[in-house]
């Protein structure tokens, strides 16, 4: 009985100095993290140009540039096609594409 115990006991101390699977890294390709916000000049968003709202294409949403924190995600399908800025059309008026072209 004995031996039996200290075979088990020398097996299972092979086994855990066995190395351990690797975990994986992190991909260096992987998408950084932006810090802040887009900034689009005060002028260049109020400028009287077209400002045209398109569809994020692919099914993505972009945080919304106005009303978005890190605490209140608020995600957005549509793009400022002019200032390349998510902004979201909730039902609220003025809606934040409002607001952002009219500060």
């Amino acid at each position: 009985m004995k031996n039996f115990r200290r075979e088990v006991i020398r097996g299972l101390l092979l086994m855990s100095s066995k190395k351990t699977p690797k975990r994986r890294s992190l991909s260096s390709k992987s998408i950084p993290v932006k810090k802040r916000k887009p900034h689009v000049p005060v002028d260049e968003s109020t400028e009287n140009v077209k400002h045209i709202l398109v569809k994020i294409k692919g099914g993505l949403h972009g945080r919304c540039s106005l009303c978005s924190t890190r605490k209140d995600v608020h995600r957005s399908r549509w793009l400022c096609q002019t200032c390349n800025v998510p902004l979201c059309l909730q039902t609220v008026d003025p809606t934040c594409f409002e607001k952002f072209h009219s500060k």
